[in-house]
């Protein structure tokens, strides 16, 4: 008799018990280890903070600067491309959206962020820019590089064959980074000025780089983490004659100046 008491005592108290929902991702920021089934987990906010500079001062159009070879030289337009973002820890282990960095699909209502599969940055404005990422699930970890690539890399198909709107960077109209005459998108594209006489120059193959923070970045579980980079315009054209050296010139310098041109700030 006192055992199916006991029974029924516990068979009351079982029905009274509600579940109770939360996160249980040890990751998220409102992880709650006293949750019985998980639900609503909220990850930190990842952005990049991306900057044009001219040395130390923030490069501005129509500015006027001095190039290798000391004439006065502006720019009207500076577009590039960056995409496959991955960042490296000590460890040297990469976290891609495919991992463990998860990448929103967005596209804002400035056009300077796009994504199909994968993170695309078209770069463009001539002032610092926060480009949105998505959500940052990694635990705690010092970022120690970023790799990236200078086009649109394995996005270039999809890109080519598509017939976007005006608003998106991918559109092929009137967007100056799409090579009408070539049928193709340019990874890096620069027009400039120097003695009443304009000219550009492109890059057309994607480029890969990775770019070794003197400093790690600390990335700390539940806290909202922006990478600062800055990309120097002083440093990417440096030993450029942009009056005397010819295009083909110019480009491989271009090319040869990419990693020591960016930077965590």
């Amino acid at each position: 008799m006192r055992y199916i008491f006991c029974l029924f005592l516990v068979g009351i108290f079982a029905s009274c018990y509600q579940k109770k929902d939360g996160c249980l991702d040890p990751l998220a920021n409102n992880f709650d280890p006293s949750a019985d089934n998980t639900c609503c987990c909220n990850y930190p906010k990842l952005q990049f903070k991306l900057a044009l500079n001219w040395g130390t001062d923030v490069f501005r159009y129509d500015q006027k600067y001095t190039d290798a070879q000391g004439d006065s030289i502006t720019f009207s337009y500076f577009g590039a491309y960056l995409r496959d973002i991955k960042l490296t820890n000590e460890l040297q282990q990469i976290y891609t959206n495919e991992e463990n960095l998860s990448i929103l699909y967005e596209i804002n209502q400035m056009s300077q962020i796009a994504s199909t599969k994968n993170d695309l940055l078209f770069i463009t404005r001539d002032r610092a820019e926060n480009y949105p990422f998505g959500t940052w699930k990694i635990g705690n970890t010092s970022i120690d590089s970023i790799e990236f690539t200078l086009g649109l890399g394995e996005l270039l198909p999809y890109a080519s064959g598509q017939n976007l709107g005006s608003s998106h960077p991918l559109y092929k109209g009137n967007n100056v980074m799409y090579d009408s005459t070539n049928t193709r998108f340019r990874s890096f594209f620069v027009k400039y000025s120097y003695s009443s006489i304009k000219d550009s120059a492109a890059l057309n193959i994607p480029w890969e780089e990775k770019v070794k923070f003197s400093s790690p970045l600390h990335a700390s579980i539940g806290e909202d983490l922006t990478v600062n980079v800055v990309w120097d315009l002083k440093k990417l054209f440096s030993g450029i004659a942009f009056r005397i050296d010819d295009r083909t010139t110019i480009e491989n310098k271009i090319k040869a100046n990419i990693k020591n041109s960016i930077y965590l700030k």
